[in-house]
């Protein structure tokens, strides 16, 4: 017999306005993302707009990215991760020298 699977709350890739916050919310609860940015908006427009916002960015910080692995830098408003995205790695330098280099020579 089968487990069920354990829903776990992430930011969605595909229902995002911004950073997926509550598309993933709505998806964890199974509600409407718009119904919840509609009351996200109504109540941001009555207790003030700079708590909303603090709160929206707190929220994009601490819910991890459904791609996000754990551990490497993610964007938070468009999901692009670091070198994975373009498929290099990092470069690294072996056996280099350092020496001056006097531009300037006097004559």
């Amino acid at each position: 017999m089968q487990r069920p699977r354990q829903k776990k709350l992430t930011r969605s890739r595909k229902d995002r306005v911004l950073a997926g916050v509550f598309g993933g919310l709505a998806a964890y609860f199974n509600i409407s993302a718009f119904g919840l940015r509609l009351i996200y908006l109504i109540l941001m427009a009555v207790t003030g707009i700079v708590p909303g916002i603090a709160i929206y960015l707190i929220m994009m910080v601490i819910i991890p990215s459904e791609t996000d692995n754990g551990g490497s830098f993610s964007d938070p408003l468009w999901g692009r991760q670091g070198s994975k995205q373009s498929g290099q790695g990092r470069r690294e330098l072996h056996d280099v020298e350092e020496r001056d280099v006097n531009r300037r020579e006097k004559k």
